[in-house]
């Protein structure tokens, strides 16, 4: 939940085409960062900064090729 963050629409270099589902990628302390809009509301943007899996039930199949 800390990951998720609300700027304005205005930051954005083209504020029209910002649409909820999109991944942006922008800098924050000097790294660069993904995130995916969320929700767009009239001047606010909310943005997820949290890995695309997070929270999410991982069910995993593996195979073991050896024992050592």
């Amino acid at each position: 939940p800390s990951a998720v963050k609300t700027v304005p629409r205005s930051i954005f270099p083209e504020p029209d085409q910002v649409r909820e589902g999109s991944t942006v990628t922008g800098m924050m302390d000097n790294q660069t960062v993904h995130a995916i809009v969320a929700q767009v509301v009239r001047d606010d943007v909310t943005l997820d900064f949290n890995h695309p899996l997070a929270g999410k039930t991982l069910h995993l199949e593996v195979e073991i090729v050896d024992v050592r």
